[in-house]
């Protein structure tokens, strides 16, 4: 049976709370499993709950008004969510969906906000928390802004990536996104995202194998961010015609 430091030590923003306040914040938390595609929040949903991930991962997800998908970021063990909403009182700034089977555990808004006020150790990781979503967001902003779709699906590529432990300049990607996922990812369409994929393969700079994928050269991928591939053709559209516009 879990205790309070042995369950609450594993997350990022409360890893460095005193044993005392592990122990106060334990008793109000709530557990809940998730399975892939179960949403733990929803966009523009009133919160009054802070939530850690104790396993699996989550996808931050937005909607526009016509109901296109635009995928943010993910969640792994360790991270917490839900505390914008807690913090300016604000509606949910995005759904939040399991991508595999999951397990968190959610405190009340009021009790997060307290703990912030009694451990600077907390509230100054909880900052360093925000910064990071900041960080992310800015990059984002920028490969959408200046980047072409093939640019951003490389980038996208790259953050999925591991490297490999006996050779740093190999790259894999144990569970490759579907093609609807990837495109979600980096602002684009299916179809685009598909084409992209094959000129990689035909270029050597991506294999495939199912659903994990391997870099073999991760230096020249990375260069090849900022350089163009020729995409295969496709039936009734000219070479020339933006992947956008396709």
């Amino acid at each position: 049976m879990d205790t309070a430091e042995s369950l609450l030590s594993r997350i990022r923003v409360l890893r460095d709370a005193p044993a005392h306040e592990l122990e106060r914040v334990f008793d109000r938390l709530i557990r809940k499993r998730l399975a892939p595609k179960e949403y733990a929040l929803v966009q523009d949903d009133r919160g009054d709950q802070v939530f850690f991930v104790l396993s699996g991962t989550l996808a931050v997800i937005l909607y526009s008004p016509e109901g296109k998908e635009v995928f943010y970021r993910e969640f792994h063990a360790g991270e917490t969510f839900g505390d914008y909403s807690a913090i300016d009182g604000g509606t949910r700034a995005a759904s939040i969906r399991a991508i595999t089977e999951a397990e968190v555990v959610s405190l009340p808004a009021e009790d997060f906000l307290a703990l912030l006020e009694r451990c600077p150790e907390v509230a100054t990781e909880e900052m360093r928390q925000l910064v990071r979503a900041i960080r992310t967001l800015t990059q984002r902003v920028y490969e959408l802004s200046v980047l072409a779709s093939d640019a951003r699906l490389r980038a996208e590529l790259i953050r999925l990536a591991d490297k490999d432990p006996e050779n740093p300049n190999t790259l894999s990607i144990a569970r490759m996104p579907t093609q609807a996922q990837l495109a979600a990812r980096v602002g684009t369409q299916r179809e685009a995202i598909s084409r992209h994929l094959v000129a990689l393969e035909r270029a050597g700079l991506l294999v495939r194998e199912g659903r994990h994928a391997r870099i073999p050269d991760a230096a020249a991928f990375t260069q090849s961010v900022a350089d163009p591939l020729p995409l295969p053709p496709v039936e009734g559209k000219p070479d020339d015609l933006p992947d956008e516009i396709a």
